[in-house]
Order: structure tokens, then C-alpha cells, then sequence
């Protein structure tokens, strides 16, 4: 049976994995340290620090993998990191005050519970720390971009409702008897004209009000050489003493926008053509893809652009321009590109400038298959799916290896202590990373496959045999002989591969049969759950 569509995440985010690998190796010594028979020490000492560490580390591959913001993926990892160190210098500090000597001795040795939970604690506390600093930090950002749109919307509403009534008032004196029809004509198409510029320019002051901070509603998948053929004819309709030309050919590629994506290349074109000083205005567009971005080019052969709108583009400043030499177009431009997730840069040379419109590409399935949003990674909404999914792998899995006579505490032995609530709980850690990389698996897979069901219960099949075949019959066992447990590499079970096929077949059924649900459509929708993320 058919479902609903993958979301094809195309890029990780290598700062993740520094939140991973230090939670995980934070890990590696709360258990170990923990060696006594207290229960209550034990679930306070070990247990807990361990849930805390794992969770961190499982974190930080959901930052690796889901649709962050590289940003505040960097300043999480950044926050990790200065928590962990600080946490550990405050306790050789405090440790040093104390007693020099002991101070070596309980370094060098490694043997007291309290040095690893606190550096847990540490992690965590950066952590969190570092996603309410990129929450703050995102906010200033909206905060600046919905300042920026109420200048640029004061500009557009001033100057689309005062010239056009400017140009009304001129003209219904026209309409009186005593002029000739003619005369009476040519007014009433001025008024119709001014009546459709303003239509126009209310359209574009919602769109910029919406600005491109909530979920994309009102977008949907644009070819993108059309567009730009669509924008050079009208153009050069507009002016035609000027010579427009694309340069090239145009790649056959799509981006998420609306029908005002033509008015970000036109305000472009016609800064270049109207400000030029040449004897004829010369505008070169052309376009080209690089690693999921298109970049539109339009080169003038103008006098350059002036230092202020230079700035404005590098900084994302918005300024008022009053001179009617230097034009407000490009303000309304980089908005409207911003409100596609795009961005403008310019660079100026002694023949003119070069203006480059960046925008997200946007794949598609194919003729016979519906569109599939490329992202900077998985949804994460679809993350929270895969991890609830992978814990009832793990559950089923575990049962299923159980009914076999294995054991799952013996998962626990690679933490150092083969204890069931230790094996347990690494048992499901192992399982929600692994289920967050089958999105992975997911998003390279071809695409009559991952957007089927049946096909993603095979791709989870698959990807058990492979984790089967990689971490439990090689990685496992050689991860036993370094914690000083006898093991054969590789040590390829029956038992084994069979508790793995289970897991991902539950894994993919799980995932696939609740994503294709309308309760989960309908649990998705609120802003904190949105495909952008």
C-alpha cells in the first residue's frame, strides 16, 4: 500500500556528533565506577547518570540527523562542551583547594562515582543551556527580520497608496463632460491600472507580513527555469531600450515558493536596469545548483551598488532609503527571498555588480510521484516518530531474543556491569540511535521503495541485517574484549540476526503504520511539530 511522503533530508549536521560523543563517553564511566550492592546507590548513582548520559548522546544524534538549524546545532554543541569542561574544572579546582595530593590521586585513579556524575550533570546542564540560548538567540533573530518587515511594509504601503492615489487624483478630473472620450478613456485606464497596482501591492504586503517564521503555507514547488524565463519576457517588455539575456542554460530544477518568487528576480532586474548609467542597460541572468542551493545570478553593467545596499544585503540590515537614486527594491527582494528561506548576496567589480538569489532546492519524485521537500535534514516531527517507534523495536526485540534463551542484560556488559536495568536501558539507547539512523536509510533510499509500505518494513529488515551484520558481529564483540570479556571476532549468530530482522521489521511496521494515520497527521500540525522545524 501506498503512504504518505518521506521527507528526503539531504544534509547531517557534524556538530551533533559532539553532543553524541560526549554524552556517550560520559557514559562509559558512570556504570563502571558504580560497583556496589546498594540498590538505592546504585539507581541514584549509576542508573540515573546513565539515563542522563545515553539521553544526551541520543540527542545529539537527532541534532546530526533532524532538520536543525545549523546554528543552533553549533551553539548546543558549544554549551555541551563548556559544561562539561567547566564542571571538570571546578571539581579539580575544588578538588586542588582541598588537597593537592588527593586531588592526583583521584584523577590518576578515576575511581570515585562523583567524577563522572558530575561531569554528566555538567553535560547536561550545557545542554540544556546551549537549546534555550539558540531558542533565545532564534528569537532576537525574528524579532530583528519582523522589524525589518515593518520598515520595508511602511515603505510599500506609503508608496504604493500615495502614488496611486496621486495618479487617481490627477486623472478623475478627466472624467468630466466637458472632456473628449477619448480623454475619458485614457483616465479610466489609468484609474484600472492603479487599481490593479494597488491589488498587487496589498498581495505583496501580506506576503511580506507572513514573513518566514511559521510553517509554509501558501508555498508549493516552483520550476525555477520558468520562472526565470516568465521574469526576463515581462522585463523586457518593461524596458525595452535595455538588453536582457540569460546566459547558459537553465536547469530544470524546483524551489518551495509562490507566484511572488518572479517579483524577487524582476526588483533585481529592474534595480540593475534603472540605475544604470551605461548607454545600454545591460542585465545578464544566469543559474546554476550546487549542494541543494540554486543560485540565480544577475549581473548589471551599472556603476555599482552603492555602499549602504551593499551593507544592507551582507548584514541583513534594513535601512530607509529616501533618495530616489538608490531605490527600496532590493529591501522588498531580500524579504521576499528570506520568506523562501533564501537569501541575497552581492559582489561589485568595476563592470558592474552581480546579484546572487540563493534559494533551497526543492526535489521531486518524478513525473508518476508526488513532490518530497528537501530539507537540511529529518522532520522533526518524523524524529520524534522514529524514537517512539525504535522503543517498541526494542521491547519486541528484546522479547523475541528472550523467547529464544538469549539474554538482553548481557548488553549491559559493554557499560561494564551486566545488570538487567543496564541492559535495558542501553539496549533501548542502542535501538532509538539506530532507529533515528533508519531515517537515514530512509532518506537514500529510491524512492518507489521508502514511499511504500511494505518497502519501508523491507528497508527496516535490511538495515537490521546490516546493524546485525556490522555492530553486533563485529563491533560488539570486539567492544567485550576491550572491557576484558572473552569474545570471537566476528561471533555471527542465528539467534542474533533473527532478533535484528525482528527489530527492524518492527521498527519499519511501527513507523510506517502510525505516520500513514490521520491521528498523527492531525498530532503534527501544531507549530512546534511543522516540516521546517
Amino acid at each position: 500500500m501506498g503512504g504518505p511522503v518521506v521527507p528526503r533530508g539531504n544534509r547531517l549536521t557534524p556538530s551533533g556528533l559532539v553532543v553524541a560523543g560526549v554524552g556517550f563517553f560520559l557514559t562509559r564511566l558512570s556504570v563502571t565506577l558504580v560497583t556496589t550492592t546498594d540498590p538505592l546507590r546504585f539507581l541514584l548513582g549509576g542508573v540515573v547518570p546513565l539515563a542522563l548520559g545515553l539521553s544526551v548522546a541520543a540527542y545529539g544524534v537527532a541534532l546530526t540527523v533532524g532538520d536543525f538549524e545549523r546554528g543552533t546545532v553549533r551553539t548546543t554543541a558549544l554549551w555541551c562542551v563548556a559544561g562539561t569542561v567547566g564542571m571538570g574544572a571546578f571539581l579539580a579546582i575544588t578538588l586542588y583547594g582541598a588537597s593537592p595530593s588527593a586531588a592526583m590521586t583521584t584523577f590518576s585513579m578515576g575511581s570515585e562515582t562523583y567524577l563522572s556524575n558530575l561531569l554528566i550533570g555538567g553535560c547536561v546542564g550545557g545542554t540544556i543551556t546551549g537549546v534555550f540560548a539558540a531558542r533565545y538567540r532564534r528569537q532576537r533573530l525574528e524579532q530583528s527580520a519582523h522589524a525589518k518587515r515593518m520598515v520595508v511594509l511602511n515603505h510599500v504601503f506609503r508608496d504604493a497608496v500615495l502614488n496611486a492615489l496621486t495618479a487617481m487624483r490627477g486623472h478623475l478630473e478627466l472624467l468630466g463632460d466637458d472632456q473628449t472620450a477619448e480623454t475619458r478613456e485614457r483616465a479610466v485606464g489609468v484609474l484600472e491600472n492603479q487599481t490593479l497596482r494597488l491589488e498587487d501591492s496589498v498581495e505583496e504586503i501580506r506576503h511580506l507580513a507572513r514573513g518566514n517564521t511559521g510553517p509554509n503555507q501558501g508555498l508549493a514547488p516552483i520550476r525555477l527555469d520558468e520562472c526565470i524565463e516568465r521574469t526576463v519576457a515581462d522585463a523586457s517588455e518593461q524596458f525595452p531600450e535595455a538588453e536582457i539575456d540569460v546566459e547558459g542554460q537553465l536547469p530544470a530544477v524546483t524551489v518551495l515558493a509562490d507566484e511572488l518568487l518572479e517579483r524577487v528576480f524582476g526588483l533585481v532586474i529592474e534595480n540593475g536596469v534603472i540605475h544604470s548609467d551605461a548607454e545600454t542597460p545591460r542585465v545578464t541572468i544566469t543559474c546554476t545548483q550546487e549542494e541543494g542551493v540554486a543560485r540565480v545570478g544577475i549581473r548589471d553593467n551599472g556603476p555599482g551598488l552603492p555602499t549602504a545596499q551593499q551593507r544592507m544585503l551582507a548584514e541583513g540590515t534594513i535601512e530607509e532609503f529616501d533618495d530616489p537614486s538608490t531605490g527600496f527594491g532590493l529591501n522588498v527582494a531580500t524579504l521576499l527571498a528570506e520568506s523562501y528561506r533564501g537569501q541575497l548576496d552581492a559582489s561589485v567589480t568595476d563592470g558592474g555588480t552581480t546579484i546572487d538569489v540563493r534559494l533551497p532546492l526543492h526535489s521531486t519524485a518524478g513525473a508518476n510521484g508526488p513532490t518530497a521537500q528537501t530539507t537540511n535534514g529529518v522532520a522533526k516531527r518524523r524524529l520524534a516518530l522514529a524514537g517512539a517507534a525504535a522503543i517498541v523495536a526494542g521491547v519486541v526485540m528484546g522479547v523475541a531474543i528472550g523467547a529464544m534463551g538469549g539474554s538482553v542484560p548481557v548488553i549491559g556488559a559493554l557499560y561494564g556491569v551486566p545488570d538487567p536495568a543496564v541492559g535495558w536501558l542501553t539496549h533501548e539507547f542502542h535501538s532509538i540511535v539506530f532507529g533515528l539512523l533508519y531515517l537515514v536509510v530512509l532518506g537514500i533510499a529510491p524512492w518507489g521503495i521508502a514511499n511504500r509500505h511494505a518497502g519501508r518494513i523491507g528497508l527496516g529488515a535490511a538495515w537490521g541485517i546490516a546493524i546485525w551484520l556490522v555492530a553486533a558481529g563485529v563491533i560488539m564483540p570486539f567492544w567485550l574484549q576491550l572491557v576484558g570479556i572473552p569474545a570471537t571476532v566476528p561471533t555471527l549468530t542465528v539467534q542474533s540476526l533473527v532478533g535484528h530482522v525482528v527489530w527492524g521489521v518492527s521498527l519499519g511496521a511501527v513507523y510506517s503504520g502510525v505516520q500513514a494515520t490521520d491521528a498523527f497527521a492531525t498530532w503534527s500540525r501544531p507549530r512546534l511539530w511543522t516540516e521546517s522545524g
